[in-house]
């Protein structure tokens, strides 16, 4: 709302005026306008997503690295004698198993997830 129209409202409150009529060239002002908080919206929106993938995605490397440690310290523990810890085969078979099936899945998310497609 313009000045004027405030002003006219204030001196006039019957709210009894005629609609504001805008010209071509303000009306493709405001369009202007308009679109550019939209594009600025959208690359805020961007940068703030991207920033996110990145915190997420380290996040993410030191957890499967993590989790990789300790399944690799279970099977060494597993092979050292003298420590007295003793895995079957089968259940070292499962623990590499799902470990992998994990670790893959887990990675095929989150690399799906920084790299998605546009549509």
């Amino acid at each position: 709302m313009r000045a004027e129209d405030i002003l006219d409202f204030i001196s006039n409150p019957t709210n009894k005026k005629e609609p504001v009529r805008l010209s071509n060239e303000d009306i493709d002002r405001e369009k202007k306008l308009i679109e550019l908080g939209i594009s600025k919206e959208f690359l805020k929106s961007s940068t703030q997503d991207r920033e996110e993938r990145k915190n997420y995605a380290y996040k993410v490397y030191w957890l499967i690295l993590g989790f990789l440690a300790i399944t690799l310290g279970i099977v060494i523990a597993s092979g050292i004698e003298r420590l007295c810890f003793y895995l079957s085969d089968s259940v070292l078979i499962v623990l590499l198993t799902t470990t992998s099936a994990n670790v893959i899945g887990i990675f095929m998310a989150v690399v799906r997830y920084l790299f998605k497609q546009k549509p």
